[in-house]
């Protein structure tokens, strides 16, 4: 599967990103695997103003477990462009916390369906 996915700046010094990735997911037994790496594409040339980032790798792995799921999430990327180490110190914590707020999501969802 191929997406876009454009990131608006956090700080106006600091140009919008954009990346370009393809996806597959894979499953094997109780394990599924969804990963995805940039390239690029004709249909979505870089935009004026906005800085093309590269997903050397990203993805998560899944297994199926007794009682839910087990849950792994790894990012590896290039914001490209200059970035102040404040910037991406805020990014980089977010990132980990992906998989904390799926979860939160996922309960309330879960919560919400239930009633």
């Amino acid at each position: 599967m191929l997406f876009y996915q454009k990131f608006k700046s956090m700080f106006f010094v600091i140009s919008s990103r954009d990346f370009v990735v393809i996806s597959r997911k894979i499953v094997e037994g109780d394990f599924t695997y969804a990963i995805g790496k940039s390239l690029e594409h004709p249909n979505h040339p870089p935009v004026k103003g906005v800085v093309r980032g590269d997903l050397k790798i990203g993805g998560w792995i899944l297994e199926k477990r007794e009682g839910g799921t087990f849950c792994i999430f790894v990012t590896w990327a290039d914001p490209k462009g200059m970035l102040p180490k404040k910037a991406v110190n805020i990014v980089a914590g977010a990132q980990g916390k992906v998989v904390q707020q799926i979860k939160l999501l996922l309960d309330e969802r879960k919560k919400n369906v239930n009633k």
